[in-house]
């Protein structure tokens, strides 16, 4: 008698106690077989529930779910696939994937047959590393422009550009508080720049000597970040002047010395909004900033008093 053709998949016993995810489900997205730790991977609360459930409503972006289509047809095979899934339970967790297709005789394919592999975990440390490379890459930016450039005027610009780059903001200030204690602008971006269309008779009176008010204003006098996504309704919002950019908005971050406030790094209009990495990276270099500005300063002072 000929040996029947068994898919692997269906050696049930053998794969009951693996900690890995295993699988076999239809082309048309039917779960017809999975162990225990299917289940928990897909946030089930029972087998039942898990052989209910429609595959395709798996993925957090359905586009994804045509591209592991398209491979499949090309090659029969998908290997290390990393891909966002919308568990049942309702959170969202990151998986690898490796399938194959299973074939009749005649090439049709029947089923799919795989593991999955939570890398939630793994990818979120990949992710922080990769994020405190980033702000090191930045602080390490700060200090070299000010042991090798002249001005406190391009610290402070290396620092904004570095802040705007490592939150994506696409416009920002970074100002210090003057003998008065209103606010001087130190470094506007370029962006800003260009999009705030003051005129030239009236630039210099709106980014030196400025009145310490709305929520930069907030930022200075509590000494402490302000995050703000819907700007226009915040509380401390006094609106912008007239060909201000329109803010969507707003992540201030204090600068101090000596545990004193003297300044802010001003950020504004990252898609999507700022996050608390955001708030926290930024924290980070303003640090930095204060740190390189005050050897900056302090190595002024060394080369006023020896030259006389």
């Amino acid at each position: 008698m000929p040996e029947e053709k068994t898919p692997y998949l269906n050696h049930a016993r053998f794969f009951e106690f693996l900690p890995v995810a295993l699988y076999r489900a239809t082309p048309a997205g039917r779960i017809i077989w999975a162990n225990p730790a299917m289940v928990r991977t897909l946030g089930c609360g029972s087998m039942d529930e898990l052989l209910g459930i429609h595959t395709p409503e798996l993925y957090a972006d359905r586009k994804v779910r045509e591209k592991w289509r398209q491979m499949m047809r090309e090659s029969g095979l998908v290997a290390d696939f990393e891909w966002q899934m919308q568990r049942a339970d309702g959170r969202r967790s990151w998986v690898r994937e490796n399938a194959r297709a299973d074939c009749d005789d005649g090439g049709r394919i029947i089923a799919y047959e795989g593991s999955l592999e939570d890398i939630t975990g793994k990818k979120q440390l990949r992710e922080s590393l990769g994020e405190r490379a980033r702000v090191l890459d930045a602080i390490n930016r700060v200090f070299s422009e000010a042991m090798t450039r002249g001005t406190e005027q391009e610290v402070a610009a290396t620092c904004l550009s570095v802040a705007e780059e490592m939150t994506q903001s696409r416009f920002g200030f970074l100002g210090e508080l003057n003998a008065n204690g209103r606010l001087d602008t130190l470094a506007i971006g370029d962006a800003s720049r260009r999009a705030c269309l003051l005129h030239e008779s009236r630039a210099p009176a709106m980014i030196r000597d400025m009145p310490v008010r709305g929520m930069w204003g907030r930022v200075i006098a509590g000494g402490r970040s302000l995050l703000a996504n819907d700007p226009q309704n915040h509380p401390h919002s006094i609106g912008t002047p007239a060909g201000h950019i329109s803010l969507t908005a707003f992540l201030g971050v204090p600068l101090a010395q000596d545990g004193k406030t003297t300044g802010l790094i001003g950020l504004a209009n990252k898609d999507g909004g700022y996050t608390e990495n955001d708030r926290e990276n930024t924290e980070q270099l303003s640090l930095a900033f204060s740190k390189a500005l005050q050897m900056k300063r302090t190595e002024a002072e060394r080369s006023r008093v020896c030259s006389h």
